[in-house]
């Protein structure tokens, strides 16, 4: 045997201990991914919250400043007040939302009196945003939405029970993340519902 095929069985062989350490590593890297992959889409579906939530409050805060009525609604183009087809009798807010001074507050863009506030580009691919019955919410000059009470839960996807985000709109125009207030591990409407127990809001794959 010359230096050459020495030199080739040296580099090309592994002791038993580096086997085993290749495997551990392996099996870490393996057990570790689906626990960081959903951290990192519930983080995601925590950010689109956020915007969601940071939306409604800018409409409210520029009703209550301008003295006039302010829609938060769905939008596709940016452009008007519109939507894609329900899901599961849930309205779909997928496609993003805008904001608009509402002169009349009949929640319908009209160019020539009323002004784009902001718009939201459509969510990351695979992530939901769904409301259970709104396509908009209107701001009355003293910042009361009422008639506008709802619940919106966000997915990320592939997410099942346990891992929504949601998003309360109260009669007062008051926003807030949804919690669990009855203790079962699941974020719930809460106090929107009049009655009988709170309405779970859930991911479902």
């Amino acid at each position: 045997m010359n230096h050459c095929q020495r030199t080739i069985i040296a580099v090309s062989g592994f002791t038993l201990i580096e086997l085993i350490i290749a495997l551990l590593v392996g099996a870490i890297v393996t057990a570790l991914s689906a626990p960081m992959a959903n951290m990192l889409k519930s983080n995601q579906a925590g950010s689109i919250a956020y915007e969601f939530v940071s939306a409604l409050n800018f409409a409210r805060s520029e009703a209550i400043k301008r003295g006039n009525h302010v829609t938060v609604c769905r939008t596709i183009n940016g452009a008007r007040c519109e939507g894609q087809p329900d899901i599961n009798e849930q309205k779909v807010w997928d496609s993003g939302w805008m904001v608009f001074s509402d002169f009349d507050g009949d929640g319908e863009f009209n160019p020539e009196q009323d002004e784009i506030l902001s718009v939201h580009g459509p969510l990351p691919d695979g992530y939901t945003l769904h409301s259970s019955a709104k396509v908009r919410v209107t701001y009355k000059p003293i910042g009361i939405s009422p008639g506008f009470m709802d619940s919106w839960t966000v997915c990320a996807p592939g997410a099942g029970p346990g891992f929504a985000k949601g998003i309360i709109v109260a009669y007062s125009g008051r926003v807030r993340f949804a919690e669990d207030t009855n203790g079962n591990g699941t974020i719930d409407n809460g106090t929107l519902s009049m009655q009988g127990e709170p309405r779970e809001l859930e991911c479902n794959v």
